[in-house]
């Protein structure tokens, strides 16, 4: 594995992993714009889209609760969702069926946003 040393500092860069974060980091982005394009679409993919965003976020507050910035993140994490729903929510009907979609997409979420911590682990131990 051939990687690249900063005179004076203590760590070095690897080309192969920048390049597979690169690639999933394109291949997130391909998906992201998929799922969540739909929002604010009074049809099922715009709920579902909006839904599946607000799991997102509290998946990703889930994780982080046990972190000092577990409070100011949530925080901010409410205001993020505030404005998801606020974006996405056409009808009290559409509220109904994203607050529906948003309650099995939490846990979804959780283990979407634990991935590449776990992606990593396997990386740097290959």
């Amino acid at each position: 594995m051939y990687g690249f040393k900063y005179p004076g500092t203590s760590y070095s860069v690897n080309p192969e992993q920048i390049a597979l974060w690169c690639v999933l980091a394109v291949a997130a982005g391909v998906v992201a714009g998929l799922v969540f394009g739909p929002i604010g679409r009074p049809d099922l993919r715009g709920s579902l889209g909006t839904a599946a965003a607000a799991g997102l976020l509290v998946g990703e507050v889930v994780r982080r609760l046990d972190r000092p910035d577990g409070v100011v993140f949530t925080v901010i994490t409410v205001l993020a969702i505030a404005f998801v729903l606020a974006r996405g929510v056409r009808s009290a009907r559409q509220a109904g069926h994203i607050a529906g979609w948003t309650i099995p997409l939490g846990p979804a979420g959780y283990l979407l946003v634990s991935a590449p911590d776990v992606l990593e682990q396997m990386v740097v131990f290959v």
